[in-house]
């Protein structure tokens, strides 16, 4: 009987190649002085229906916005470059009130959700709350 790929011992590196041509990249920013209230209803929004279906409609895998007191984190992950591109210039995401510091490559493995606590204000993954 011929030997498939999924009969392989090596199984295990192909779903490691999988994992390593997601892309993630992270935007740091700050919410602007004075603009708390404002913040609040657009993390709220972003908790809705209506932004979780806009967010699906990219080729994203992962939205996370972490919050630890005024400073944001933005983290995004998808299959291909060309989705995070296309993510981050949807205007409709990126309120004036936030404002930029940086961005970048997270320094390590994205830790688990759950573990984030409070500060994890919104997330998003594809077949998790689409």
């Amino acid at each position: 009987m011929p030997r498939g790929l999924s009969a392989c011992r090596g199984k295990g590196i192909l779903c490691n190649v999988a994992e390593q041509s997601a892309q993630t990249r992270e935007w740091l920013g700050r919410v602007r002085p004075s603009q708390q209230e404002a913040h609040e209803r657009f993390v709220a929004w972003l908790n809705s229906e209506e932004a979780r279906s806009l967010i699906a409609r990219f080729p994203l895998t992962e939205y996370r916005l972490e919050q630890r007191s005024d400073e944001l984190k933005v983290t995004l992950t998808a299959t291909e470059p060309t989705g995070l591109i296309r993510f981050l210039r949807f205007d409709r995401f990126w309120p004036e009130f936030w404002e930029y510091q940086g961005g970048g490559r997270p320094a390590g493995p994205l830790p688990p959700p759950e573990s984030l606590g409070p500060a994890l204000r919104v997330y998003w993954r594809r077949g998790v709350s689409d």
